[in-house]
């Protein structure tokens, strides 16, 4: 059993299983209170066959979409996924306004101001950091194969020595 837990615990698809199931107990709760159970439920299979194909579709999509980010999280730093994820709404903030022409207010636009901006600044910053590691890394080979060039020079002369004293 613990091994088949750490499989999931390892895994994206893991990982969203258990956030799913620990959130399912909630839904219930909720559904319940607001008499969504059992009536609900049966509503569901009872809705026309594209608008039930849409609903289980979007049901699926956001599975994956907890998947993917699930997965992000392993390949890069949360504060990335954090950024990526406000310009997500950034974009589709401007879509929105774009498509249904709906104007946005001052304090709309300085939210997505300062969400652009914040993400710029931490794109600028994350690419200052990635070159001064490349200048770096640069920086400890050479020095290193210096190093190891030295140090072979230093072995090479100390053999000779060697052979020099045995000789004579």
């Amino acid at each position: 059993m613990r091994s088949l837990f750490l499989i999931f615990e390892t895994q994206g698809s893991g990982i969203a299983l258990i956030q799913l199931l620990i959130s399912l107990p909630v839904f219930l709760c909720y559904a319940t209170v607001f008499g969504e159970l059992p009536t609900g439920l049966w509503k569901a299979f009872e809705l026309r066959g594209s608008v039930l194909y849409v609903f289980l579709f979007l049901g699926l999509m956001g599975t994956l979409i907890s998947m993917s980010y699930n997965n992000l999280y392993k390949v890069v730093s949360a504060t990335s996924v954090v950024v990526a994820a406000n310009m997500n709404k950034v974009a589709a903030i401007l879509l929105a306004w774009f498509v249904f022409g709906k104007p946005l207010s001052a304090m709309q636009v300085f939210g997505l101001m300062v969400c652009i901006g914040g993400g710029i600044s931490y794109s600028v910053i994350l690419q200052q950091d990635k070159q001064k590691a490349k200048q770096l890394a640069k920086i400890n080979n050479s020095t290193t194969d210096n190093n190891a060039e030295n140090g072979l020079v230093g072995i090479e002369l100390l053999d000779k020595s060697k052979n020099k004293k045995s000789q004579g």
